[in-house]
């Protein structure tokens, strides 16, 4: 029986770790980019709380602020 609860406490929080890597903050005054695996992909990421695929996607933010 401890056998079986430690593995799903690893699991959960391995499961945890991968949601948080995957979750970004794109400010009021930028955009973010997304490249798959080095390609850009066509929507750009608009202000707020923004999801990623962990390991495959990078985000790139892009400040829109006049200079």
């Amino acid at each position: 029986m401890p056998v079986l609860t430690i593995s799903l406490v690893v699991v959960a929080v391995i499961l945890l770790m991968l949601v948080a890597a995957g979750v970004r903050l794109v400010q009021q005054y930028e955009r973010g980019v997304v490249l798959r695996f080095g390609r850009l992909l066509p929507e750009v990421r608009e202000p707020g709380l923004r999801a990623i695929i962990p390991f495959a996607d990078r985000m790139v933010k892009v400040l829109c602020r006049p200079s």
